[in-house]
């Protein structure tokens, strides 16, 4: 069978999440694929030695084209770095071994200096519009249908930047600690928002995190706190737990030598020194298989409930003649789509695993 030579990613990152792409990068060159282009939402790999490149991006001052653009892309070219590709202000380079485009505070913080008079630009405007859509909904009875359809969206793009902004502000924070101490703080957090379906790349970024010297000590909603370790003292699972009351399976899990973190919902977080061996939650792929199971009763109730709100909403609209109740409705269906594609994901994900184990049967 012929080795798989390219492969094409598509994957959105915020652009306050430029860490957790470096990082994101950082685990497909050590799974042997090295980013080789770049565009919006895409990424295009080749096939490398694992661990082979580096690769870094970093937001410059103005767009790529300009002058003072291919000034930086050409400095650090000449310093041994290739430039793959750019995305809006973003500039990607990779190179073999490690490197640094931004080694100091003082360089990252400048990054942010100018990350963020554009991410409170654009806070500011939802703002506004959101305040502009709730104005109207109270002023025009005829205007509530359509705005009721609008409002949710603008609140979950305002509460995103204002999140975009805050995880910035820390990531200053620790910038400036590191100015004045010369080292890391000592724990950091991060916000971040993962997918029912995104298990296994929440399991790779948090022993990504581990691997890079940041081992998980709390987890609340979309919200992780580290600590400072040894880069890869730790190794980190997560599981989905169906009865949250009973905690006989935690207390096995902890006898074995892991350490009980918390939990986010039904999901339970656990540690263990790599130094005590392999650490895993699901020793085979029926266990593994079972795991997807749960996650896809949970999603089917989710669904069905948002669908039976919708078809609820739309009957009552079309009955009364209500078109809010319609709009409402028809924002429930769309809604029940969303857990609709988890099932279709983990589905996917369970039709893997099924085929592998009939290979070993």
């Amino acid at each position: 069978m012929t080795e798989q030579k390219y492969m094409t990613v598509n994957k959105w990152f915020w652009a306050w999440q430029f860490e957790e792409e470096e990082q994101w990068l950082a685990q497909m060159a050590a799974e042997g694929w090295a980013l080789s282009r770049v565009g919006y939402a895409i990424y295009h790999f080749e096939r490398c030695q694992p661990g082979e490149y580096t690769t870094r991006l970093a937001m410059l001052s103005s767009w790529p084209n300009s002058a003072d653009g291919q000034e930086y892309i050409a400095q650090k070219q000449a310093e041994g770095a290739e430039c793959i590709g750019n995305m809006m202000w973003w500039a990607y380079f990779r190179k073999k071994g490690d490197f640094e485009l931004m080694p100091t505070p003082e360089a990252r913080l400048r990054q942010v200096d100018r990350l963020m008079p554009m991410l409170t630009s654009v806070t500011v405007l939802l703002g506004i519009n959101l305040l502009n859509v709730l104005s109207l909904m109270f002023r025009f009875e005829d205007a509530v249908g359509y705005q009721v359809g609008v409002l949710p969206v603008l609140v979950v793009l305002e509460g995103l930047f204002v999140g975009g902004i805050r995880q910035l502000n820390e990531y200053k924070q620790r910038c400036r600690y590191e100015q004045q101490h010369g080292e890391a703080p000592p724990r950091r957090t991060i916000r971040k928002w993962i997918w029912v379906w995104q298990f296994e790349e929440e399991d790779v970024w948090l022993n990504g995190m581990a691997a890079d010297g940041w081992v998980l000590e709390e987890v609340a909603f979309c919200k992780y706190t580290f600590r400072r370790c040894a880069p890869g003292e730790y190794i980190v699972k997560l599981q989905l737990m169906e009865n949250l009351a009973d905690r006989s399976y935690i207390d096995f899990v902890e006898s074995t030598g892991a350490e009980y973190i918390g939990r986010m919902a039904k999901w339970i977080y656990f540690r263990k020194p790599a130094a005590e061996g392999p650490f895993e939650l699901f020793s085979d792929i029926d266990s593994r298989i079972r795991q997807l199971d749960k996650i896809l009763a949970m999603l089917t109730v989710v669904g069905a409930m948002a669908l039976l709100a919708g078809v609820g909403n739309l009957y009552v609209g079309v009955k009364i003649d209500s078109w809010p109740n319609v709009l409402m409705g028809l924002l429930c269906v769309a809604e029940a789509g969303l857990p609709g594609y988890c099932i279709h994901r983990i589905r996917q994900k369970r039709s893997r695993l099924t085929a592998e184990r009939a290979l070993h049967e």
